[in-house]
């Protein structure tokens, strides 16, 4: 695959020009990030957040008035020449929501790289949980693999990666931590100057989810494997940068809260003696990460209090690595390779 001839990409980072592929992500609080996207002909411009765990694209639809809707930017097919119909149904089931609406295609940009006829949806109604304060971005932007994709509809860097708009099957995040900071995703390369030492490839086992095998959890210097209280003997972990906090079992949970002074059910903990604290590490794909107080313990920046980013989950076949745990990583995920590759972050530190 070649990039358009007048786009530099550099063989030895694997980072392209900086008009190219590169998407500004906001910082909301620490608990989700988003990019702007533009659809239509004429542009129509929407904030969304990438998600790796799911695969469907979505927009507030300007026929939806629901009270989410409402408050974010909508979509009017009606202004666009590039817009076609596809007619199809579209409802998805979200951990903390549901939107509905119907599907559509047109022309979609982001980082630079035009999709001409991107299969979408347009909402028609979507959940109290997308509405203002709680939810600053318009729409959804999936991630995750062609096979996870509701209404089989392409994802877009699935489309991307088919008609050669990348060079390289891959994108990056880089995450920042501070609310109204700004890390970065870059699509079709990685860039090692954002990250230090090696990167660590992890081998995806199931190719709908970024999903990895997970061996094990410990804190500080302990050689009890929380992960073995687990009713699951082949536990696996999906990166998830749609997920805010870190989701797992509640038998294991339940003793991490315990450890880190934190209440199982609402994670609620003292500000008081964070310095105290030590370091988890979880194993995965055979490496082990580090998981600092910084990244675990959840600080509001509003309310001034603490919680744990550990969150029991009660239906999940699978443990969730949302943002807590990958804002401390440069996170690669090869599409092509279906493979994940992690290394310690080293971006400097942006507001607004």
């Amino acid at each position: 695959m070649q990039l358009a001839p007048d786009v530099d990409f550099d063989e030895d980072t694997h980072d392209v020009e900086p008009d190219f592929g590169q998407v500004r992500l906001t910082d909301a609080t620490d608990t989700y990030y988003y990019g702007v996207i533009s659809v239509g002909t004429p542009s129509q411009n929407f904030t969304v957040t990438f998600d790796t765990g799911s695969a469907n694209m979505w927009i507030p639809g300007v026929r939806c008035t629901s009270k989410a809707c409402l408050q974010h930017n909508r979509y009017d097919h009606e202004l666009s020449s590039t817009y076609q119909p596809l007619n199809g149904q579209f409802a998805i089931q979200y951990g903390t929501g549901e939107v509905r609406g119907f599907t559509s295609q047109d022309t979609v940009r982001v980082g630079g790289i035009t999709i001409k006829d991107q299969p979408f949806a347009e909402t028609i109604s979507e959940d109290e949980v997308f509405e203002l304060p709680d939810t600053e971005f318009d729409g959804l932007f999936g991630l995750a693999f062609k096979s996870l994709a509701s209404g089989g509809l392409v994802p877009p860097m699935s489309k991307m990666i088919e008609e050669a708009l990348v060079d390289e099957p891959v994108f990056a995040f880089a995450l920042s931590q501070g609310h109204r900071s700004f890390g970065e995703l870059l699509l079709g390369g990685y860039n090692e100057l954002h990250y230090k030492g090696d990167l660590r490839w992890m081998r995806v086992i199931r190719s709908k989810y970024w999903q990895v095998s997970m061996e094990g959890i410990w804190y500080g210097d302990g050689k009890f494997n929380l992960l073995s209280l687990s009713k699951d003997q082949d536990t696996s972990a999906i990166m998830d940068t749609g997920t805010s906090f870190l989701l797992g079992d509640p038998n294991s949970i339940k003793l991490i809260s315990r450890i880190i002074g934190a209440d199982f059910r609402t994670g609620d903990m003292s500000c008081a003696h964070l310095s105290d604290l030590k370091s988890f590490w979880i194993s995965l794909g055979g490496f082990k990460f580090e998981i600092a107080p910084e990244h675990y313990v959840y600080r509001d920046p509003v309310k001034k209090t603490c919680s744990s980013a550990w969150v029991p989950s009660y239906d999940s076949p699978f443990w969730v690595l949302g943002d807590s745990f990958l804002r401390a990583y440069y996170a690669v995920f090869d599409m092509k390779e279906k493979k994940v590759g992690l290394a310690p972050i080293n971006m400097p530190l942006r507001h607004f």
